[in-house]
């Protein structure tokens, strides 16, 4: 019996049932990740608590005992342990004493319930966020309105940090810098494609369907699928050339485009209008890659927003190179700039790194274990 051609229709529906179980697992996958490091802070959280309350925290290693536990954990490449992120452990696990962390709020939002001084609020004001659903923002909206009084965190601790260690190792992220307006050129989308036409992969799911009287006349074979090529609109027409090295082009030169900033939303998040080039534009929410900024409901996370926005103001000319997307959707990327300058292909090439400068500064850390693959450590 001849094997039947499966319908458009029949593959779309099997195209978007992978996908669909593809993301509700990434998303339980997430979900579980979430839930074992908020256990896991609140563990270490008590563990701090105890040693002061036992007067330990009087000892030579206890006088500055987050201090002294964020520098050599980060020694040991233990990542995620600024002096904040330990203050804010400790903090959890006093305000929660006795294990009622739920996997209905985050780690900020347990954060934020910490600081309200009465314990009788706190737990009320807990119960209402799990039962409207308030995200931290609207947390946060809520204690300022409602005039909740909270408790002020006292950063005299941190006035008297260790001197840096010599042989602390800087973590350096892997720079793959990509080529703008460069793009894949693709099967065929649809079965009304013209012979006379080839499909250019956009990025961000968008694809370009261009005919040969829409480009620039030349004797140059029209590119085939898998062939990587340039491609810009000059006054005769689209011109393409063709990548042809000795070596296979390296994919890590796609999907790198020229952007305007539009909002800076924390450190760590960016929303841009990235330009895809034959006059399409794309809206993006992006999360820098590799690296973790604090909430910006902490002061650090304020300083560290405010850091980024004084270097991106809206409208500034950036680049960003996209990678895989995370749980919530929204794309990885490493983003380049050179202040004062929008020429996209000189940001390419030269551009800082803001993931990692955001690093050298103190304002972000690396995001949880180290891949080899994309990290190098440098003395």
């Amino acid at each position: 019996m001849p094997a039947q051609k499966l319908s458009k229709t029949a593959y779309q529906k099997l195209l978007s049932d992978i996908a669909g179980i593809h993301d509700r697992a990434m998303k339980e996958l997430g979900a579980a990740v979430d839930s074992i490091l908020k256990k896991a802070r609140w563990e270490i959280g008590r563990l701090i608590v105890e040693i002061e309350q036992k007067g330990e925290a009087h000892a030579p290693y206890g006088k500055h005992l987050l201090e002294n536990l964020s520098n050599d954990l980060t020694k040991m490449n233990r990542k995620g342990f600024s002096v904040t992120n330990l203050r804010n452990m400790r903090l959890v696990y006093s305000g929660f004493p006795i294990h009622q962390i739920s996997d209905e709020l985050t780690w900020s939002h347990y954060v934020a319930l910490s600081s309200i001084k009465d314990k009788k609020q706190r737990q009320a004001y807990a119960k209402k966020a799990i039962q409207k659903k308030w995200d931290i923002g609207e947390l946060e909206k809520v204690l300022k309105d409602d005039k909740v009084a909270l408790n002020v965190i006292d950063t005299n601790e941190t006035k008297a940090l260790p001197a840096p260690q010599k042989d602390i190792k800087v973590i350096r992220l892997a720079v793959k810098r990509g080529v703008p307006r460069t793009y894949k050129i693709v099967e065929p989308l649809n079965h009304s494609s013209k012979k006379d036409s080839f499909w250019i992969d956009c990025g961000f799911y968008i694809y370009r369907e261009l005919q040969i009287h829409e480009l620039k006349k030349s004797n140059a074979p029209l590119p085939k699928p898998e062939d990587i090529v340039t491609m810009f609109l000059s006054t005769e027409g689209y011109v393409f050339k063709r990548l042809e090295t000795k070596e296979p082009p390296p994919k890590s030169i796609l999907y790198t485009y020229g952007a305007q900033v539009v909002k800076v939303i924390d450190a760590d998040t960016l929303t841009v209008m990235v330009d895809l080039g034959f006059g399409t534009f794309s809206k993006q929410k992006l999360r820098l890659r590799k690296i973790n900024a604090p909430e910006l409901s902490t002061p650090a996370g304020k300083k560290a927003r405010a850091y980024v926005f004084k270097k991106l103001r809206p409208g500034s000319c950036v680049v960003v190179k996209t990678y895989s997307m995370d749980i919530y959707d929204r794309y990885l990327v490493d983003v380049f700039y050179i202040p004062g300058c929008d020429d996209a292909e000189k940001i390419a090439r030269e551009g800082i790194l803001l993931n990692q400068e955001l690093i050298n500064e103190g304002l972000a850390e690396l995001w949880q274990t180290p891949d080899p693959d994309d990290l190098a450590f440098l003395n």
